[in-house]
């Protein structure tokens, strides 16, 4: 299973994007921190590529959605990210709810103070019900691309 994150806004704070399940199309859009170019520990978004996502069955999240709702299985990491370690799928709707993790929201809104996304624990739960086995089949995986920075060229 392929989904491909297309970031298409970015401001100070957060960044904001649409995620694309292959042969299904568009599933949520998903809030993220913010672009750097020099990495800020629980500040930054990840940097752009191709990432095998996997099961994760310990921390904080896993204990907290495991005691919540019996069906949830495990967290949705993605493994082998380049400088960060614990990135997840996992509800919220603001810049404030992650540390570099993936917040998927059904919608989302750009403003003056803000990208705020709204939704986020049935865009949440749809998503992972749709990638849980595939995950844990070893057979699901996440390209993201930067089309916000050609926004901030003028092209777009």
């Amino acid at each position: 299973m392929e989904l491909v994150l297309n970031r298409f806004n970015s401001d100070r704070e957060a960044t904001i994007g649409n995620l694309m399940l292959y042969g299904e199309g568009w599933q949520c859009f998903v809030i993220e921190d913010q672009f750097s170019a020099e990495k800020v520990d629980a500040e930054t978004r990840i940097p752009s590529g191709s990432y095998r996502l996997r099961a994760r069955e310990h921390g904080g999240f896993y204990t907290r959605y495991t005691e919540r709702w019996e069906w949830h299985r495990g967290m949705i990491e993605l493994a082998d990210v380049p400088g960060f370690t614990g990135i997840l799928i996992h509800p919220g709707n603001t810049d404030d709810d992650t540390a570099g993790c993936l917040l998927p929201n059904y919608s989302g809104t750009c403003t003056s103070n803000g990208i705020f996304g709204g939704q986020s624990v049935p865009a949440y739960f749809d998503l992972y019900t749709k990638l849980i086995g595939a995950v844990e089949a070893g057979e699901a995986s996440i390209a993201i691309v930067d089309e916000d920075r050609n926004w901030k060229r003028g092209r777009g």
